[in-house]
């Protein structure tokens, strides 16, 4: 019998990016000379489906491997890109959930991740995307390119709209990378979980504040006065409009954030895991060793 459970892991993985804003009247460039920003789209291997043996004592996990784009003849070539894949899975149920987060722009050290991240992989994944992320803000939000400019000219019209002549903007944008609605089918009958689909969202400070409201890594940039209230709302709105979906296209389909999906597909696996099967319990690693079982080609 298959079911399909709808998963929402809001405070799975996060990431941080900021965007200082800053309008100087510098950024009207002749369309022919504004640079176009290429996405370079690419679909990782990634682990696909789960295997849970529960009465086995010598093959407790299997798993099967969506391989994507990658040219396979032989499976053994995907050995260790499966063990690193297995591994993230394997740190998915033995650390904390609350544990995956990151945020590079915090002012003290101890707030950059959590000490157990810190120490793996995936804490070098996660902070090497944001850093990432904070790198793509800053190249869309270029006047020289051509996002960049509508973005400016929209974000001036608004202002200008609103009597809001300022040439410096009090506020900043932030952007935090969380997970969208993963979809997995599960086979009770057979032990099996397969994910049927999975997308991370990108969004704003405030939008993130909402979802995660007693989050103790981030104190919020809130506006003082009723003028930069505005002002960060209008910012907001435009950066919405113009920027976010060209950020959230490239941390989807991206070849920079391929690792990260790689490792949010794992931990989605070691996530329904843990809700299945450990009920709270600490797990018991089995010894034998985790198979490959099954090749699979999109």
């Amino acid at each position: 019998m298959c079911s399909l459970l709808a998963v929402f892991f809001i405070s799975l993985i996060v990431c941080y990016g900021k965007a200082c804003l800053k309008i100087n009247g510098t950024a009207d460039k002749a369309e022919a000379h504004l640079q176009e920003i290429e996405l370079t789209r690419y679909n990782p291997s990634t682990l696909k489906s789960l295997i849970v043996h529960p009465d086995s004592t010598d093959n407790y996990f299997d798993f099967v491997l969506d391989t994507r784009e990658e040219e396979v003849e032989d499976a053994q070539e995907l050995e260790p890109l499966a063990k690193e894949l297995i591994d993230y899975f394997f740190l998915g149920i033995t650390l904390p959930s609350e544990d995956f987060w990151v945020n590079l722009n915090s002012v003290r050290e101890s707030e950059i991740t959590s000490p157990r991240l810190s120490l793996t992989d995936i804490g070098k994944v996660l902070l090497e995307a944001d850093l990432t992320l904070k790198k793509d803000c800053s190249r869309f939000t270029d006047p020289r390119t051509r996002t960049g400019k509508e973005y400016w000219d929209n974000l001036q019209r608004r202002l200008n709209e609103e009597g809001l002549n300022t040439q410096q903007l009090p506020i900043g944008n932030r952007f935090w990378i969380v997970p969208e609605e993963a979809i997995v089918e599960e086979d009770k009958d057979n032990h099996t979980v397969t994910i049927v689909s999975s997308k991370l969202k990108v969004c704003l400070e405030q939008e993130y504040l909402k979802l995660n409201p007693h989050n103790n890594q981030l104190i919020a940039s809130t506006p003082q006065t009723p003028q930069e209230l505005l002002i960060q709302q209008i910012c907001d709105y435009t950066m919405k409009q113009t920027i976010l979906p060209h950020i959230q296209q490239r941390v989807n389909y991206g070849e920079e954030y391929a690792k990260l999906r790689q490792v949010y597909n794992s931990l989605i696996l070691a996530e329904y895991y843990k809700k299945r099967y450990q009920h709270g319990e600490v797990l018991a690693i089995p010894k034998s060793d985790p198979k490959l079982i099954k090749v699979a080609q999109a």
